[in-house]
């Protein structure tokens, strides 16, 4: 595939168009914590979600086009990780703009951070302070 064809399928507007076409299809755009009730129904559903793994620069305008149709996703964000700080004023703002939007954070947890060597327990223990770290930065309840 060359590169400018990846480039259109991967677009702003290719996403609106996807998002779009599920809507017209009847599906509903819900958060994970429905799944599990959701399961039952035979409803079409979508459990929207985004891994902000680079750049939270790029998040608000998929929050917008998001908004623009009613739909409302997950945003995943790394407390640990080389290439953005959630909580440095600028990039802060941003995760704030989101919760304040009706978007949902949740933690997206590397273990690969971590020793190889780390027990099992321990990554838990990690994972569980790295979330305390979201929730109580942006007061939010126990981010997904």
């Amino acid at each position: 595939m060359s590169e400018e064809s990846y480039r259109d399928i991967f677009s702003h507007k290719s996403y609106r168009d996807m998002l779009t076409q599920f809507c017209e299809f009847g599906y509903k755009f819900h958060f994970f914590d429905d799944a599990e009730t959701l399961l039952g129904t035979g409803m079409p559903f979508v459990l929207l979600r985004h891994d902000i793994d680079l750049a939270l620069r790029y998040a608000p305008p998929l929050a917008e086009m998001e908004e623009q149709l009613g739909i409302r996703s997950t945003f995943f964000i790394q407390v640990r990780g080389d290439f953005y700080n959630p909580f440095c004023d600028t990039e802060s703002q941003i995760i704030a703009n989101l919760i304040s939007a009706g978007h949902r954070i949740g933690l997206h947890f590397d273990c690969g951070l971590y020793a190889v060597d780390t027990s099992p327990e321990d990554i838990a223990e990690f994972c569980f302070r790295e979330r305390r770290l979201l929730e109580t930065w942006f007061d939010i309840e126990p981010p997904t």
